[in-house]
């Protein structure tokens, strides 16, 4: 099978074009695109607990680990999922083994995830990253390797970008729908799943359930044998760790998170859960943890008011550091977000429905990129035979 080039005068267009496309035209570009060398290429990439960067809460995953659990890919058919495109790059840029192989293996990573998830049935919009606040930018710094005085001038993501513009012409080419964001997209990818616009996140980054996401799928495997996903769900870390979103971000505080990366220094995973615990049964046990933190700093609560020997323990621990609590991380996750102007022709915000609508491929676009691509491999992909 071959697939055709993009002709206008014999593809139709408007609604009718988008339902007949997706029977055809996408499908073959699918098929194409699962057919092997696929699975080979897909296992190259490393699981997120091998990559070699952390995003998010530090030891979340595995405070939480008890509320999750693996379930097959298939469950995501008819699912709206919300997808932080960065963190996808991230992985592919980062899985040294798919690097040895491909020159691109971000592109490569984005094509056959999404081919996937469509032959599945699930409806993917991808958010991209607008200006880091602030708060993240040394760990920006880290990540990609930057000086302080290139951060300075500019602000912006400058590693990462040229990789996501690619990402971002690949999903045009496709007909894939992508919001830029004005701030975080994860911020933005968990707002959606809140309200209800989005069925889920598909992201490794645990800070989705402290910007508000409910439900949240991670460790995404590809693989023909056994196609899997992690699911979790805010009811079900209450259910079963009695943890609501106030108290996954006093963990971000006490273990520290991308905005402060240090957390408080002398307290770990077990002394954080036991001190979140104990401040459920005392007397403030009705107050919001993170009240409690502000009562400590501004000394409405002392000492003497504390009746835990693991609350006191937390209390010198994190009033030794000046800027505990820092009201600024508290503001960024719990802030409404910035959403995208409706007036953007890349713009979703508002409309659930256009969240789950697929543009009309390029096919002939989608053609010429694979086989262009330098690696050479690509442009056997779209043929059979």
């Amino acid at each position: 099978m071959s697939v055709r080039p993009r002709n206008d005068s014999i593809y139709p267009t408007g609604d009718e074009g988008n339902r007949l496309l997706s029977e055809t035209s996408r499908d073959a570009v699918a098929h194409s695109l699962t057919s092997p060398p696929y699975s080979k290429a897909e296992n190259l990439l490393p699981s997120p607990r091998q990559t070699l960067f952390l995003m998010g809460v530090h030891g979340l995953w595995s405070i939480i680990s008890p509320a999750g659990h693996t379930v097959p890919l298939s469950r995501l058919a008819g699912r709206t999922l919300a997808v932080d495109l960065s963190g996808w790059v991230c992985q592919a840029i980062k899985a040294k083994s798919l690097a040895q192989k491909v020159q691109k293996p971000h592109l490569r990573n984005l094509f056959f995830r999404v081919s996937t998830l469509y032959r599945l049935g699930a409806s993917l919009v991808f958010v991209i990253d607008g200006e880091a606040t602030q708060l993240k930018w040394g760990t920006l710094d880290k990540r990609e390797g930057r000086g302080e005085e290139r951060r300075r001038r500019t602000g912006r993501r400058t590693i990462l970008q040229s990789y996501v513009n690619e990402c971002c012409n690949l999903l045009d080419s496709l007909g894939v729908p992508y919001i830029r964001s004005k701030g975080e997209a994860e911020a933005l990818c968990s707002i959606l799943n809140y309200t209800g616009m989005a069925d889920g996140v598909l992201t490794n980054d645990s800070d989705s359930f402290l910007y508000g996401a409910t439900t949240v799928y991670r460790d995404l495997h590809t693989t023909e044998r056994s196609p899997t996903v992690e699911c979790y769900t805010m009811k079900a870390i209450h259910e079963k760790l009695a943890l609501n979103r106030s108290d996954l971000i006093a963990l971000a505080l006490l273990l520290g998170c991308d905005y402060c990366p240090q957390g408080v220094v002398g307290v770990g995973k077990e002394t954080a859960l036991q001190f979140l615990r104990a401040s459920k049964s005392g007397s403030q046990s009705t107050s919001d943890v993170l009240d409690q933190f502000q009562e400590w700093r501004n000394g409405s609560i002392t000492e003497d008011d504390i009746e835990s020997k693991i609350q006191l323990t937390v209390f010198r621990k994190a009033m030794s550091s000046p800027n505990f609590p820092q009201k600024e991380v508290v503001r960024e996750f719990l802030r409404p977000p910035d959403l995208p102007s409706s007036s953007s022709p890349s713009s979703l915000a508002g409309d659930d429905t256009r969240l789950r609508h697929w543009r009309q491929p390029l096919l002939h676009s989608t053609q010429v990129m694979c086989h262009h691509q330098p690696h050479g491999r690509w442009s056997t992909l779209l043929e059979d035979g």
